[in-house]
């Protein structure tokens, strides 16, 4: 309960702000993508949050209205009966896989609503986060899709699943939505207010940062959290 109020005190995170609207309006649901890895135990830095809904005109009408409501907009010209429509049509012929929604005010703000698989097919479990009971693809779920679509990252993260066991420190699932949602703020250059850290550098490293950001008219601060940056950002 003390880190469910921490969270809020700090605003309400992106994740928590979708799916709370999706449980206030009975919208059923499956997070998949990073966001749900992450939820399993496989964290690497992504930005967009992806689900899965019943193939029916009734649910992406509804999904399409409640993003709305909190700002997101179709990032094609599309509507939901559209889409259902003429859903083969856009899988078979204009390679559309995801129906994309971004807050055009927020780019940082990215929802992806999957139009290959429906949710009845899905094998999904409820992982407890901050509180809240998210429904998520399961873990074989999600190496399965990975493995259908065959792009390099999805293979990299099968491999890294592996290796997950191994880590010393399992990530917390609140820890993982808060690394994401750093990583979504940070890739749109979206900071909050700094904070003071005890920091020891190797002499040369720190010699060579200040000459650099001499030469660069910088201070080396804020040329060292532009290295940070960089090095966290997704590759």
């Amino acid at each position: 309960m003390q880190f469910y109020i921490l969270v809020y005190t700090m605003g309400l995170m992106f994740l928590y702000e979708v799916t709370d609207i999706f449980e206030k309006a009975q919208l059923k649901y499956a997070l998949i993508g990073g966001y749900a890895m992450a939820l399993q135990g496989l964290v690497r830095a992504t930005v967009d949050i992806d689900f899965v809904l019943h193939l029916r005109l009734a649910d992406f009408e509804l999904a399409e209205k409640l993003l709305a409501q909190i700002g997101l907009q179709s990032r094609l010209p599309l509507r939901a009966q559209d889409l259902i429509k003429m859903r083969a049509e856009y899988i078979e012929n204009r390679n559309l896989v995801a129906w994309s929604f971004v807050d055009y005010k927020n780019p940082s703000r990215q929802v992806d609503i999957l139009i290959t698989k429906d949710l009845r097919d899905l094998k999904v479990e409820n992982i407890s986060v901050s509180g809240r009971k998210i429904p998520t693809a399961t873990l074989s779920e999600l190496l399965k899709m990975k493995t259908e679509s065959g792009r390099p990252q999805d293979l990299v993260d099968i491999a890294n699943k592996k290796e997950a066991p191994r880590l010393p420190q399992p990530i917390s699932p609140e820890e993982a939505v808060r690394f994401l949602d750093d990583i979504r703020k940070m890739s749109h250059d979206i900071d909050e207010a700094t904070v003071p850290i005890s920091l020891r550098v190797p002499a040369n490293i720190l010699r060579t940062l200040k000459l650099k950001a001499r030469a660069e008219g910088r201070k080396y601060q804020s040329l060292m959290i532009e290295y940070l940056r960089q090095g966290l950002r997704e590759k």
